[in-house]
């Protein structure tokens, strides 16, 4: 594998990693209501439970996305 085609990889793959990281955040902060609905439905968990649970996915998602 050439150079080239490993940059290529891991721009690709930086790319895909941003575009999911920002449609997260965006629904998070947009359907903030309806997801506190279908989860509490679903799952039978707080409002509080779920904020923390979000917190932790952006939290874990950043961490292992980290460059390093």
């Amino acid at each position: 594998m050439d150079l080239n085609k490993l940059q290529d990889f891991f721009l690709w793959n930086l790319l895909i990693n941003l575009i999911v990281y920002s449609v997260s955040l965006i629904a998070v902060l947009n359907l903030r209501g309806l997801m506190y609905k279908v989860h509490s439905k679903l799952f039978g968990v707080s409002e509080e439970a779920i904020s923390n649970i979000v917190y932790l996915y952006f939290g874990i998602y950043k961490i292992l996305c980290e460059e390093r």
